[in-house]
């Protein structure tokens, strides 16, 4: 007598960093509790998958998100979530999950309503103390969410169950590596720009290291991810400063970066602040000034509160005042170790566990 397929559990995120990471992590820790995994993620979320174990199986639907597209991209969205929605549908009924999570994303709205209408369990997941525009819209159908903080605005009528943000296994991996506070020879600066971020900080980025004394300069060693058309001006820029830089437009090997830095100089998004609290480094902060509701800046104050990071908001995160900060930052040895003991302070380390507990409660009701 054949065994029974083991469970299946669907996944559907956006396709920034924020969203994929959480769902990866949850997929990799379904594969240790014997689950099969397949994920939904649009196009652009597909370069957040590499070295994806290969039992996750991962489908692209079309994206319904339509930023930056003006009128005629916003005319298409109901269009894309329909063309979302039938691909779903088929995928579900084909191999029927025992639940679905989704993370928040314009992607997350077909697979998720597919799922409502086939009456699978679903629960969201929300890395911010402030709904996103899908998760707002869409836990009106789940009725279940699970957060990362202790406050978020849950609605009326919601189950919510705080687990925090699970961080993938790379960077769990990476969680045991000792902080080495900055040095006089030598300094490593990550500059994690994010989705949202790269043109910000490719422009005050070199212009505060150039007002930073020569000689601290030449202890640099950046690894900053950029926005296409950027490179050349920027190792040329860097080279004249005495600055030593790898610039790339997308950095694949972000917990290595982070468990070898001194610094992260970053936006505020949840899952970046997650990872970067999971490995246990000091940060200066500059949270994106239109995330909606301002979720970055409270992310940002409440790391800077718990003595973890600076937060410069991007009104005053001039050249002058970042050059300011990162000077302060490299001159106080003891404080950095301070800063990177607090940001460990403040990881979740079983959220992917406290997640997947979750998961497997509502699949078994």
């Amino acid at each position: 007598m054949s065994r029974p397929d083991p469970p299946l559990i669907a996944l559907a995120t956006g396709g920034t960093g924020g969203h994929v990471f959480p769902a990866r992590a949850l997929a990799e820790t379904m594969l240790d509790r014997n689950w099969r995994v397949v994920m939904f993620v649009d196009r652009r979320g597909l370069r957040y998958l590499d070295n994806m174990p290969d039992a996750v199986c991962v489908h692209t639907i079309p994206s319904a998100t339509h930023a930056g597209k003006g009128l005629g991209g916003l005319v298409t969205v109901p269009f894309r979530i329909l063309s979302g929605l039938f691909a779903a549908m088929v995928m579900l009924l084909r191999d029927r999950p025992a639940v679905q999570v989704g993370f928040g994303g314009y992607t997350t709205f077909p697979p998720v309503l597919a799922g409502w209408l086939l009456r699978i369990p679903s629960l969201l997941h929300e890395q911010n103390a402030q709904l996103g525009l899908a998760n707002r819209v869409l836990v009106r159908l789940t009725r279940r969410l699970a957060t990362a903080t202790e406050n978020p605005d849950v609605p009326q009528g919601v189950t919510a169950v705080r687990t925090g943000t699970p961080v993938r296994a790379a960077i769990r991996r990476c969680s045991d590596v000792a902080y080495t506070p900055p040095a006089p020879v030598r300094n490593r600066i990550l500059i994690m720009a994010g989705s949202q971020g790269a043109a910000f900080f490719d422009s005050v980025v070199p212009e505060a290291i150039a007002q930073i004394e020569s000689g601290l300069c030449r202890t640099l060693v950046l690894t900053q991810q950029f926005r296409a058309g950027a490179a050349d001006r920027l190792l040329r820029r860097y080279t004249s400063l005495g600055v030593t830089a790898d610039i790339q437009p997308f950095i694949h090997d972000i917990p290595e970066q982070l468990a070898a830095c001194q610094l992260v100089i970053a936006r505020a998004g949840a899952s970046s602040l997650a990872e970067i609290c999971a490995i246990g480094r000091p940060a200066i902060l500059v949270p994106l000034a239109q995330s909606a509701g301002h979720h970055q800046i409270a992310n940002a104050r409440s790391l800077e509160a718990a003595g973890a990071a600076i937060c410069l908001e991007e009104s005053e995160a001039s050249p002058e005042r970042l050059a300011g900060a990162m000077t302060s930052f490299l001159a106080d040895a003891d404080g950095a170790a301070r800063m990177a003991d607090a940001a460990r302070s403040l990881a979740v380390t079983d959220a992917a566990d406290a997640l997947a507990r979750t998961v497997i409660e509502i699949a078994g009701k």
